[in-house]
Protein backbone atom coordinates (compact mmCIF):
# COMPACT_ATOMS: atom_id res chain seq x y z
CA UNK A 1 0.00 0.00 0.00
CA UNK A 2 2.83 2.40 0.86
CA UNK A 3 4.45 1.82 -2.55
CA UNK A 4 1.11 2.45 -4.24
CA UNK A 5 0.68 5.73 -2.33
CA UNK A 6 4.17 6.92 -3.29
CA UNK A 7 3.54 6.03 -6.91
CA UNK A 8 0.22 7.89 -6.84
CA UNK A 9 1.85 11.01 -5.39
CA UNK A 10 4.61 10.95 -8.03
CA UNK A 11 2.17 10.33 -10.88
CA UNK A 12 -0.05 13.15 -9.64
CA UNK A 13 2.90 15.53 -9.49
CA UNK A 14 3.94 14.65 -13.02
CA UNK A 15 0.37 15.00 -14.23
CA UNK A 16 0.26 18.47 -12.71
CA UNK A 17 3.43 19.34 -14.60
CA UNK A 18 1.90 18.16 -17.87
CA UNK A 19 -1.18 20.28 -17.18
CA UNK A 20 0.92 23.36 -16.51
CA UNK A 21 2.93 22.88 -19.67
CA UNK A 22 -0.23 22.56 -21.69
CA UNK A 23 -1.66 25.76 -20.23
CA UNK A 24 1.13 28.24 -19.76
CA UNK A 25 4.53 26.59 -20.01
CA UNK A 26 4.86 25.71 -16.38
CA UNK A 27 6.00 28.77 -14.45
CA UNK A 28 3.12 31.21 -14.20
CA UNK A 29 1.66 31.53 -10.72
CA UNK A 30 -0.78 34.38 -11.08
CA UNK A 31 -1.08 37.33 -13.40
CA UNK A 32 -1.58 36.38 -17.04
CA UNK A 33 0.60 38.53 -19.26
CA UNK A 34 -1.10 37.86 -22.58
CA UNK A 35 -2.56 40.89 -24.31
CA UNK A 36 -6.24 40.47 -23.43
CA UNK A 37 -7.14 43.20 -25.91
CA UNK A 38 -5.53 41.21 -28.69
CA UNK A 39 -8.03 38.45 -29.43
CA UNK A 40 -5.78 37.20 -32.23
CA UNK A 41 -2.91 36.35 -29.87
CA UNK A 42 -2.04 32.70 -30.38
CA UNK A 43 0.88 32.56 -27.96
CA UNK A 44 -0.31 33.59 -24.47
CA UNK A 45 2.39 34.10 -21.86
CA UNK A 46 2.76 34.29 -18.09
CA UNK A 47 5.11 36.52 -16.13
CA UNK A 48 7.42 36.22 -13.15
CA UNK A 49 7.39 38.02 -10.76
CA UNK A 50 3.66 38.51 -10.87
CA UNK A 51 2.56 40.43 -7.76
CA UNK A 52 2.84 44.14 -8.52
CA UNK A 53 1.87 45.04 -4.95
CA UNK A 54 4.66 42.97 -3.39
CA UNK A 55 7.91 44.65 -2.42
CA UNK A 56 10.03 41.55 -1.83
CA UNK A 57 11.61 40.69 -5.18
CA UNK A 58 15.22 39.59 -4.82
CA UNK A 59 17.63 42.08 -6.37
CA UNK A 60 19.57 39.28 -8.10
CA UNK A 61 16.42 37.43 -9.16
CA UNK A 62 15.49 36.66 -12.75
CA UNK A 63 12.58 38.25 -14.60
CA UNK A 64 10.76 35.69 -16.72
CA UNK A 65 8.06 35.23 -19.32
CA UNK A 66 6.83 31.74 -20.16
CA UNK A 67 5.41 31.43 -23.67
CA UNK A 68 3.27 28.64 -24.98
CA UNK A 69 5.62 28.49 -27.97
CA UNK A 70 9.25 29.62 -28.08
CA UNK A 71 9.86 32.71 -30.21
CA UNK A 72 13.50 33.39 -31.05
CA UNK A 73 12.80 37.09 -31.56
CA UNK A 74 11.07 37.60 -28.20
CA UNK A 75 12.79 40.00 -25.81
CA UNK A 76 12.47 41.19 -22.22
CA UNK A 77 13.59 44.63 -21.11
CA UNK A 78 13.54 46.07 -17.59
CA UNK A 79 13.49 49.78 -16.71
CA UNK A 80 13.40 51.72 -13.45
CA UNK A 81 10.85 54.37 -12.53
CA UNK A 82 12.70 57.02 -14.50
CA UNK A 83 12.51 54.88 -17.63
CA UNK A 84 16.21 54.02 -17.60
CA UNK A 85 16.74 50.58 -19.06
CA UNK A 86 18.78 48.16 -16.95
CA UNK A 87 21.57 46.29 -18.73
CA UNK A 88 20.85 42.58 -18.76
CA UNK A 89 21.01 39.37 -20.73
CA UNK A 90 18.30 36.93 -21.80
CA UNK A 91 18.31 33.19 -22.36
CA UNK A 92 15.78 30.41 -22.80
CA UNK A 93 15.02 27.78 -20.17
CA UNK A 94 12.64 25.44 -21.93
CA UNK A 95 9.91 27.75 -23.20
CA UNK A 96 10.65 30.38 -20.55
CA UNK A 97 12.50 33.53 -21.59
CA UNK A 98 14.75 34.52 -18.67
CA UNK A 99 16.20 38.02 -18.13
CA UNK A 100 19.01 38.65 -15.64
CA UNK A 101 20.57 42.00 -14.75
CA UNK A 102 24.28 42.22 -15.50
CA UNK A 103 25.06 43.83 -12.13
CA UNK A 104 21.93 43.12 -10.14
CA UNK A 105 19.03 45.48 -9.49
CA UNK A 106 18.88 48.22 -6.88
CA UNK A 107 17.23 47.37 -3.56
CA UNK A 108 13.86 48.92 -2.61
CA UNK A 109 13.24 50.06 -6.19
CA UNK A 110 10.23 49.77 -8.50
CA UNK A 111 10.76 48.39 -11.99
CA UNK A 112 8.73 47.75 -15.11
CA UNK A 113 9.41 44.68 -17.25
CA UNK A 114 8.33 44.55 -20.90
CA UNK A 115 7.91 41.42 -22.99
CA UNK A 116 8.04 42.16 -26.71
CA UNK A 117 6.86 39.33 -28.93
CA UNK A 118 4.32 38.31 -31.56
CA UNK A 119 1.36 39.43 -29.44
CA UNK A 120 2.80 42.92 -28.93
CA UNK A 121 4.37 44.56 -25.88
CA UNK A 122 3.22 43.45 -22.44
CA UNK A 123 4.27 45.27 -19.26
CA UNK A 124 4.29 44.23 -15.61
CA UNK A 125 5.64 45.86 -12.47
CA UNK A 126 7.56 44.65 -9.44
CA UNK A 127 9.55 46.14 -6.56
CA UNK A 128 12.76 44.81 -5.02
CA UNK A 129 13.18 44.18 -1.29
CA UNK A 130 15.60 46.10 0.91
CA UNK A 131 18.20 43.30 0.64
CA UNK A 132 21.14 44.24 -1.56
CA UNK A 133 23.15 46.66 0.55
CA UNK A 134 26.41 45.40 2.06
CA UNK A 135 26.40 43.78 5.49
CA UNK A 136 27.52 46.63 7.70
CA UNK A 137 29.57 44.57 10.17
CA UNK A 138 30.44 41.25 8.48
CA UNK A 139 32.11 39.93 11.62
CA UNK A 140 28.73 39.84 13.32
CA UNK A 141 27.67 37.07 10.91
CA UNK A 142 29.99 34.60 12.64
CA UNK A 143 27.98 32.11 14.65
CA UNK A 144 24.73 32.81 12.81
CA UNK A 145 22.70 29.84 11.59
CA UNK A 146 19.90 30.02 9.02
CA UNK A 147 17.30 27.39 8.12
CA UNK A 148 16.59 27.48 4.39
CA UNK A 149 12.89 27.31 3.56
CA UNK A 150 13.08 24.41 1.10
CA UNK A 151 9.31 23.91 1.23
CA UNK A 152 8.82 27.45 -0.08
CA UNK A 153 11.40 27.10 -2.86
CA UNK A 154 10.63 27.52 -6.55
CA UNK A 155 12.01 24.45 -8.32
CA UNK A 156 12.90 25.59 -11.84
CA UNK A 157 15.10 22.73 -13.02
CA UNK A 158 14.52 20.24 -14.51
CA UNK A 159 12.46 22.52 -16.73
CA UNK A 160 8.78 21.66 -16.53
CA UNK A 161 9.10 18.94 -13.88
CA UNK A 162 11.20 20.65 -11.23
CA UNK A 163 8.22 21.15 -8.94
CA UNK A 164 7.26 17.48 -9.31
CA UNK A 165 10.76 16.31 -8.44
CA UNK A 166 11.06 18.92 -5.70
CA UNK A 167 7.92 17.61 -4.02
CA UNK A 168 10.03 14.67 -2.83
CA UNK A 169 12.97 16.75 -1.58
CA UNK A 170 11.44 17.62 1.76
CA UNK A 171 14.27 18.04 4.25
CA UNK A 172 15.62 20.58 6.71
CA UNK A 173 18.83 22.32 5.70
CA UNK A 174 20.81 24.89 7.65
CA UNK A 175 23.77 27.03 6.70
CA UNK A 176 25.99 28.71 9.25
CA UNK A 177 28.81 31.23 9.18
CA UNK A 178 31.99 30.13 10.94
CA UNK A 179 34.41 32.88 9.89
CA UNK A 180 34.68 36.10 7.89
CA UNK A 181 38.14 37.32 6.90
CA UNK A 182 38.05 40.24 4.49
CA UNK A 183 36.65 38.91 1.22
CA UNK A 184 36.68 35.29 2.47
CA UNK A 185 33.58 33.72 3.99
CA UNK A 186 33.61 30.34 5.73
CA UNK A 187 30.30 28.49 5.95
CA UNK A 188 29.10 25.03 6.88
CA UNK A 189 25.86 23.23 6.17
CA UNK A 190 23.88 20.93 8.40
CA UNK A 191 20.81 18.77 8.08
CA UNK A 192 18.05 19.43 10.55
CA UNK A 193 15.42 17.53 12.50
CA UNK A 194 12.36 19.10 14.13
CA UNK A 195 13.65 22.64 13.90
CA UNK A 196 17.17 22.01 15.19
CA UNK A 197 20.49 20.72 13.92
CA UNK A 198 20.56 16.94 13.48
CA UNK A 199 23.58 16.02 15.61
CA UNK A 200 23.55 12.50 14.16
CA UNK A 201 24.63 13.82 10.75
CA UNK A 202 28.07 15.21 9.96
CA UNK A 203 28.13 18.85 8.91
CA UNK A 204 28.86 19.86 5.33
CA UNK A 205 32.33 21.49 5.02
CA UNK A 206 31.79 23.96 2.19
CA UNK A 207 34.88 25.43 0.52
CA UNK A 208 35.77 29.02 1.30
CA UNK A 209 33.40 31.47 -0.40
CA UNK A 210 34.38 34.69 -2.11
CA UNK A 211 32.56 37.44 -0.19
CA UNK A 212 33.90 40.32 -2.30
CA UNK A 213 30.35 40.95 -3.54
CA UNK A 214 29.00 41.43 0.00
CA UNK A 215 26.12 40.74 0.74
CA UNK A 216 26.11 38.01 -1.93
CA UNK A 217 27.72 34.64 -1.24
CA UNK A 218 28.09 31.35 -3.06
CA UNK A 219 29.43 28.20 -1.43
CA UNK A 220 30.19 24.84 -2.97
CA UNK A 221 30.46 22.49 -4.67
CA UNK A 222 29.98 19.80 -2.06
CA UNK A 223 28.24 16.44 -2.20
CA UNK A 224 25.47 16.22 0.40
CA UNK A 225 23.51 13.15 1.44
CA UNK A 226 19.92 13.58 2.59
CA UNK A 227 17.32 10.98 3.56
CA UNK A 228 13.93 11.10 1.85
CA UNK A 229 11.24 8.66 3.00
CA UNK A 230 13.95 6.39 4.37
CA UNK A 231 16.10 6.43 1.21
CA UNK A 232 19.55 8.10 1.21
CA UNK A 233 19.94 10.49 -1.72
CA UNK A 234 23.12 12.34 -2.64
CA UNK A 235 22.86 15.88 -3.97
CA UNK A 236 26.04 16.04 -6.03
CA UNK A 237 28.12 19.19 -6.54
CA UNK A 238 25.69 21.20 -4.42
CA UNK A 239 26.06 24.97 -4.62
CA UNK A 240 24.20 27.32 -2.29
CA UNK A 241 24.04 31.05 -2.98
CA UNK A 242 22.10 33.99 -1.60
CA UNK A 243 22.44 37.40 0.03
CA UNK A 244 22.48 38.43 3.66
CA UNK A 245 20.29 41.24 4.95
CA UNK A 246 22.42 44.24 5.92
CA UNK A 247 21.95 43.47 9.62
CA UNK A 248 22.53 39.73 9.18
CA UNK A 249 19.01 38.87 10.33
CA UNK A 250 18.08 36.90 7.22
CA UNK A 251 19.16 35.42 3.92
CA UNK A 252 17.16 36.31 0.81
CA UNK A 253 16.97 34.79 -2.64
CA UNK A 254 18.95 31.67 -1.82
CA UNK A 255 19.44 29.16 -4.61
CA UNK A 256 20.32 25.48 -4.51
CA UNK A 257 22.03 24.00 -7.54
CA UNK A 258 23.11 20.39 -7.81
CA UNK A 259 22.35 17.08 -9.45
CA UNK A 260 20.81 13.80 -8.38
CA UNK A 261 21.32 10.25 -9.62
CA UNK A 262 17.79 9.13 -10.45
CA UNK A 263 18.73 5.54 -9.60
CA UNK A 264 18.70 6.66 -5.97
CA UNK A 265 15.10 7.86 -6.14
CA UNK A 266 13.53 5.27 -8.40
CA UNK A 267 12.39 3.14 -5.44
CA UNK A 268 10.50 6.15 -4.07
CA UNK A 269 8.48 6.09 -7.26
CA UNK A 270 8.12 2.30 -7.46
CA UNK A 271 10.15 -0.21 -5.52
CA UNK A 272 12.06 -2.50 -7.83
CA UNK A 273 11.47 -0.38 -10.94
CA UNK A 274 14.13 -0.23 -13.67
CA UNK A 275 17.04 2.15 -13.21
CA UNK A 276 15.94 4.36 -16.09
CA UNK A 277 12.30 4.67 -14.98
CA UNK A 278 12.54 8.27 -13.78
CA UNK A 279 14.47 9.31 -16.88
CA UNK A 280 11.84 7.69 -19.09
CA UNK A 281 9.15 9.70 -17.29
CA UNK A 282 11.21 12.86 -17.68
CA UNK A 283 11.80 12.14 -21.38
CA UNK A 284 8.04 12.06 -21.88
CA UNK A 285 7.97 15.66 -20.65
CA UNK A 286 10.81 16.78 -22.91
CA UNK A 287 13.56 16.59 -20.28
CA UNK A 288 16.69 14.54 -20.94
CA UNK A 289 18.79 13.00 -18.20
CA UNK A 290 22.51 13.79 -18.17
CA UNK A 291 25.61 11.68 -17.72
CA UNK A 292 26.46 10.65 -14.16
CA UNK A 293 30.00 10.08 -12.96
CA UNK A 294 29.96 6.54 -14.35
CA UNK A 295 28.89 7.77 -17.78
CA UNK A 296 25.30 6.51 -17.49
CA UNK A 297 22.81 9.19 -18.58
CA UNK A 298 20.66 8.84 -15.49
CA UNK A 299 21.29 12.12 -13.62
CA UNK A 300 19.13 15.24 -13.43
CA UNK A 301 20.18 18.78 -12.56
CA UNK A 302 18.08 20.34 -9.82
CA UNK A 303 17.83 24.10 -9.34
CA UNK A 304 15.63 25.72 -6.71
CA UNK A 305 15.54 29.46 -6.06
CA UNK A 306 13.53 32.09 -4.16
CA UNK A 307 14.53 30.49 -0.86
CA UNK A 308 14.54 32.69 2.24
CA UNK A 309 15.86 32.07 5.74
CA UNK A 310 15.77 33.91 9.07
CA UNK A 311 18.57 33.74 11.60
CA UNK A 312 18.09 31.10 14.30
CA UNK A 313 18.69 31.49 18.03
CA UNK A 314 21.48 28.90 18.02
CA UNK A 315 24.79 28.25 16.25
CA UNK A 316 25.68 25.17 14.27
CA UNK A 317 28.04 22.65 15.84
CA UNK A 318 30.81 21.39 13.56
CA UNK A 319 30.50 17.60 13.45
CA UNK A 320 32.65 15.02 11.68
CA UNK A 321 31.74 11.42 10.87
CA UNK A 322 33.89 10.42 13.85
CA UNK A 323 31.89 12.73 16.14
CA UNK A 324 28.65 11.13 14.98
CA UNK A 325 30.02 7.59 15.41
CA UNK A 326 31.08 8.45 18.97
CA UNK A 327 27.63 9.79 19.88
CA UNK A 328 25.87 7.03 21.82
CA UNK A 329 22.49 8.59 20.99
CA UNK A 330 23.04 8.09 17.25
CA UNK A 331 22.25 4.80 15.54
CA UNK A 332 25.05 4.83 12.98
CA UNK A 333 25.16 1.10 12.34
CA UNK A 334 28.85 1.14 13.19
Amino acid sequence: MEGYMLKSVWFGALAASISLIGCDGGTGTGTDTDDTNNTECTNPATAYPINAAATDFYYRGTVEATLTTVEDDATITVADGAGTEVAGTTSWRGNTLVWEANDGLAPSTAYTATLSYSCGDVDWQFTTSDVGGAVTTPGDLVGNAYQLDIAGARFIEPAGIGSALGSFLTFELYVGVTAVDGADLEMIGALGADGAQDVCEATIPFPTSDFANNPYFEVGPQDTTIVVQGYPITLMDLFISGSFAADGSAIAGAELNGSVDTREIVDIYQEGAADDTICQLAEGLGVSCEACGDGQELCLTIVADSINANVEDFSLEVLTDEDVDANEDCDTGA
